[in-house]
Order: C-alpha cells, then sequence, then structure tokens
C-alpha cells in the first residue's frame, strides 16, 4: 500500500470516528433538549393549573359574596316591609278586636271563655273584675253569679275608663289579662303570626325565619303564648288547656 492509500484509509478512519462522535453529540443533545421541553411543559401545564384553580375559588368567592349581599338585602327588604304592613295592620287589628267586642254574640263568647279560664287558673276567693264602663249590666250580673258560684265569693267590679274590651281578672297577686292589650301583649309573636300570612314575594328567594311560624289564628292570642304580665310583676297564665284557648275564641268572626 502506497503511502497516499495509507493517508486515505486514515482519514477514513478519522471521519468516521468524527461522524460517530457528532452523532452521540447530536443524540445527546437532542435528549436532552426533548427533557427539558417535557419538564418545561410540566411546569407550565402546573403553573397554568394553579392559575385557574386560584381564578376559580377568587369566582367562587366574589358569586358566593355577591349572594350573601343578594340575601342581606333581600332581608332588609322584607324588614322594611314586614314593619310597614305592621305599622299598618296593627291598628286594624286592634279596632277589629273591638268590633268583636261591641258584637254582643261575639263578646259573651270572650267574656264566658275567660271566665271559664280563670275559674280554672286562678285561686278561688274573692276575685276583682276590671271591666269597661259600657259592659250592659245584664251580661254583668249573669258572670257576677257564675263566679259566685264557683268561687264562693261575689266579685268586686271595678270600671275603668280607659278600658275599650275585655276583662282584667284578678286573684290576689295574679291576674287573668283577657283585655285587647293582654290578648296582644305578645308583640313579636303575634306579629309573627300576622307575617306568615303574608305571601312570600320570590318563592326561589331563601327564606328569613320570622318571629312565629304559624298563621295567626283569633282562637290563639292568648291560649297560645300565654297573658301579659300585670303591673304588679306577676307571671302570665301559661295557655295549656282549654281554658286560655277558649278566651281568644271569644274574639272570633268575620273580621280580618
Amino acid at each position: 500500500m502506497t503511502l497516499r492509500e495509507r493517508a486515505a484509509a486514515l482519514l477514513d478512519v478519522v471521519d468516521e470516528y468524527r461522524d460517530r462522535e457528532c452523532r452521540m453529540v447530536l443524540d445527546r443533545a437532542h435528549y436532552e433538549a426533548a427533557t427539558l421541553a417535557r419538564r418545561a411543559h410540566a411546569e407550565a401545564r402546573h403553573r397554568v393549573h394553579q392559575i385557574v384553580i386560584a381564578e376559580r375559588q377568587r369566582a367562587t368567592a366574589a358569586i358566593r359574596a355577591a349572594q350573601a349581599e343578594l340575601q342581606t338585602a333581600r332581608r332588609h327588604h322584607r324588614r322594611r316591609r314586614d314593619l310597614a304592613l305592621l305599622d299598618l295592620v296593627w291598628p286594624r287589628l286592634e279596632a277589629a278586636l273591638q268590633r268583636r267586642w261591641d258584637a254582643p254574640a261575639a263578646r259573651r263568647r270572650w267574656v264566658d271563655d275567660l271566665v271559664a279560664a280563670a275559674i280554672q287558673r286562678l285561686p278561688a276567693g274573692p276575685w276583682t273584675l276590671t271591666h269597661p264602663p259600657s259592659w250592659p249590666p245584664t251580661e254583668r250580673d249573669a258572670v257576677v253569679a257564675q263566679v259566685t258560684a264557683a268561687c264562693g265569693a261575689p266579685p268586686r267590679l271595678v270600671a275603668d275608663e280607659e278600658m275599650g274590651a275585655g276583662l282584667l281578672v284578678t286573684s290576689g297577686t295574679t291576674t287573668l289579662d283577657g283585655s285587647i292589650g293582654g290578648l296582644l301583649a305578645d308583640h313579636p309573636a303575634v306579629a309573627g303570626r300576622l307575617l306568615a300570612l303574608v305571601p312570600a314575594e320570590d318563592a326561589s328567594a331563601p327564606s328569613t325565619p320570622t318571629p312565629g311560624n304559624r298563621p295567626l289564628a283569633p282562637s290563639s292570642p292568648v291560649g297560645e303564648r300565654g297573658l301579659a304580665p300585670t303591673a304588679g310583676g306577676q307571671s302570665p297564665l301559661a295557655g295549656e288547656g282549654r281554658g286560655e284557648g277558649d278566651v281568644g275564641s271569644a274574639v272570633e268572626g268575620g273580621e280580618p
């Protein structure tokens, strides 16, 4: 082999080695580049995922805050509406009770049920009946006879110029208040029962509890919630049994 041939053979070996080394370098570079690309892609996906989660949480919090604000606004609106309705309705309710007292049949039932409740609940002994001056004498005498037979002593009669309807039956330090003021003494309970009759403005809106959750029944302002405390601070009688429920039923009728 001549010198030229040997030189050409050596050059071929060098070229082959160079090509092989270049391929290895390029393959390693491609592999590292692909690894870096996959890692960068995974990190980018993770960052985007975290951003999406944060934005979703922010949007959810904003929606909940808006819903809470809307519910608060609805509650305030309902409260303003309820107060306006009560301001309008309360005088009418008192007037309706007064009209029932002025009706002879309703008044007699009112008094009969109140006296029956007093006989069941008050201590026997001398009673005091506080009544409106306009109470008809014939009805008054019949009640005096009934109380005398039940207690063994005639009651003391006191005409109260400021009382427009109903009776107060007092035995010792305990008073059964069957006047309009006594029937409506538990203002939150009566107001709640009145508001329970008002239809909801929006059936989809969240409901807001009101004081009392049953419709107002004319037969139960005394029987359901008891009576107002007397001036002497005595506790009202509990509305259990027939008596006080019957007191309330005395004001039943066609009034709204």
